[in-house]
């Protein structure tokens, strides 16, 4: 529910909610029971909303909600990486600089 909720909203304070609620769920262990196709979405997911924006949109985006999405992805990669997320750094490579 907070992935669908963080992709289907504007507001920032709600982003930031989902992304926190994500991150508590990384960190308390339940994630790491769901099924490969989750983990996939959850990872493409992150991708698709830096990725499919205009760098002037994610220059709006606000420092604490900017940090909070970094500390997600670098928590999914020192949970996922390399068995469930073996190609991160490849796709990390073509992540235009923003």
């Amino acid at each position: 529910i907070a992935l669908s909720t963080f992709q289907g909203t504007t507001d920032y304070r709600v982003m930031f909610t989902c992304l926190d609620l994500i991150i508590s769920f990384i960190r308390e262990g339940s994630y790491e029971s769901l099924p490969g196709e989750d983990k996939n979405l959850i990872h493409r997911t992150l991708f698709d909303w830096i990725c499919n924006k205009a760098p002037e949109v994610i220059n709006a985006v606000p420092e604490y909600l900017k940090k909070k999405y970094a500390v997600l992805f670098a928590l999914l990669i020192k949970v996922d990486y390399p068995q469930s997320w073996p190609d991160v750094f490849e796709s990390l490579l073509h992540v235009r600089t923003l």
